[in-house]
């Protein structure tokens, strides 16, 4: 009985412990201390990342420290590793209000209702999100969203000018919606089923009429992307490329294939063109 209750005093110390474990409080002590007030932000310059915030220094540390880890997972799929030529923004505001104060010069109403957006502008790719729990600290932020849009930011900085077909962004940005960035790869790879955001749709539509093939996918563009205002059809859409990409990534040979594909769109071929009948049936 002892021992059981240290296992679930063990258990409910993890659950309790902060964003970043106790052995990087120094390495957080450090990026706060570089954290500068201009006007309305904090910003701090910190490896890949510029991190813009109106909520205090601990959150502008902390966020910094997770889209570096975000950053590092990232690329670790691509054959050979890309490295950014120019250092991305990310805006993190404390609530709705904020957000949309400061975005709404340059964003439609569309995206002043979304939980966030990013936006590329020769050579410059910003990333705006806004928190749904204030008060909560970077612990309560909607990480789902800047993983994301944060896939979207960083795709669109590897590629530069080249189009990039939406079934292949919104595949990868849905793919890494649910990685773990404090956890290993493995970890992440083995716990697909419980973070992957729409699992639930593809175990349900997976094998019937409704689940469309990647013949109907690799057609769409951005206009056929969205034919209901993010309706149920959009939403498979989603779920459908999700389930591609993780098919993909989850193996050795796999991600062998998503190399040649991330190669073809860099190259600014059509990807789709690649996909053998073999893969495509």
């Amino acid at each position: 009985m002892r021992k059981r209750s240290i296992l679930l005093l063990g258990v409910a110390v993890l659950v309790a412990a902060p964003v970043f474990a106790a052995t990087d409080e120094a390495a957080l002590a450090r990026i706060r201390r570089k954290v500068k007030k201009s006007g309305q932000f904090h910003t701090v310059t910190y490896k890949s990342y510029v991190i813009k915030t109106d909520i205090d220094k601990q959150f502008a540390a902390e966020a910094a420290a997770y889209m570096n880890r975000f950053y590092d997972a990232f690329r670790s799929f691509f054959k050979p590793k890309p490295k950014l030529k120019t250092v991305p923004a990310v805006y993190f505001f404390k609530n709705r209000e904020t957000y949309k104060t400061y975005v709404k010069k340059f964003s439609s109403d569309k995206l002043l209702n979304a939980g966030g957006f990013y936006r590329g502008r020769r050579g410059k790719s910003e990333l705006f999100c806004w928190h749904n729990r204030p008060g909560t600290g970077f612990r309560g932020f909607p990480k789902q969203v800047v993983r994301h849009e944060g896939a979207h930011q960083l795709l669109s900085y590897i590629l530069g000018t080249h189009r990039i077909p939406i079934w292949y962004n919104e595949g990868v940005a849905t793919f890494f919606e649910g990685w773990h960035v404090e956890k290993s790869r493995e970890w992440n790879l083995e716990n697909l089923e419980n973070t992957n955001t729409r699992f639930a749709v593809i175990k349900r539509t997976f094998g019937t009429k409704e689940f469309l093939d990647l013949h109907y996918l690799v057609k769409l563009n951005s206009k056929t992307w969205v034919p209901d205002d993010f309706g149920k059809k959009t939403l498979l859409h989603y779920a459908e490329v999700q389930s591609f990409m993780t098919f993909l990534l989850v193996s050795k040979n796999g991600r062998k294939f998503f190399t040649v594909i991330f190669k073809a769109v860099a190259q600014g071929k059509d990807p789709s063109k690649i996909l053998s009948r073999k893969v495509l049936d």
